[in-house]
């Protein structure tokens, strides 16, 4: 199999702040937060992992010992995006696994979570410009900086769009950086992909890509920072049992 690109491994971008674009010393960011259940040694899969380009390292996955992440933000940023939205992003982690642990088998499950969607979606946010640090593309696209250390800034372009799903995975898919990729039913797509049990998300500015505008959860940035919401969200977890589950 041949040689991976040198953007996929040998990056200068991977030198830089996902979030704020300073370069220096980068920290590890969990990806998810830890209290989201990302604590332990995981198996995963990047976008050397994903696409073609990969080479050798195409389909194979990794193990990463200190739970799913990898050297993505400045020290400012790691602190301040964790304490302001990781909580919320782990709470919301938690109702969900919970619903899930205790309807498995049921059909079309709908249940009611009780959750801050600004701080969730900056906390997304985070993940993904995370994500796509190999190509830099998401942080040109919006104020990245501005969107996640000023709580209250939310801005974001009207175009951008981001699919949430309820995934059953239980190993991580992993993330993706936003780059094109060809399927056979649904021709090519260019987009950023991130997941991790329970949620699974796709970042696009492609209309062919787009879902239905009530899922797309960029539309959360017309909350204020620390409101509280209650959402339904449909489960279908018919045929899964819990050893599907961590």
């Amino acid at each position: 199999m041949h040689q991976p690109p040198s953007f996929l491994i040998d990056n200068p971008l991977m030198e830089f702040c996902a979030v704020c674009g300073t370069k220096g010393k980068l920290t590890y960011e969990h990806m998810p937060p830890r209290a989201a259940g990302n604590a332990g040694a995981v198996e995963t899969l990047g976008l050397e992992n994903t696409v073609p380009l990969g080479g050798y390292m195409y389909k194979k996955s990794r193990k990463l010992r200190r739970g799913m992440g990898g050297y993505k933000l400045c020290e400012r940023c790691n602190t301040v995006s964790g304490a302001l939205y990781g909580a919320a992003y782990a709470d919301f982690s938690t109702q969900v696994v919970s619903v899930i642990q205790e309807n498995l088998g049921l059909r079309d499950v709908i249940h009611s979570f009780n959750f801050k969607p600004l701080n969730f979606l900056k906390q997304v946010m985070s993940i993904m410009l995370c994500s796509d640090q190999a190509t830099g593309t998401l942080r040109s696209l919006i104020s990245a900086k501005e969107f996640l250390l000023d709580k209250h800034y939310s801005e974001l372009p009207p175009e951008l769009y981001i699919g949430m799903d309820i995934t059953v995975q239980r190993i991580p898919f992993g993330w993706k950086g936003y780059t094109s990729s060809y399927h056979s039913d649904r021709g090519f797509e260019s987009n950023i992909q991130f997941s991790f049990f329970p949620f699974s998300f796709k970042l696009t500015i492609r209309d062919e890509e787009k879902g239905s505008p009530s899922q797309n959860i960029a539309s959360w940035n017309r909350y204020k920072y620390d409101e509280v919401i209650d959402v339904q969200i449909p489960l279908k977890l018919k045929n899964f049992k819990l050893q599907n589950y961590r």
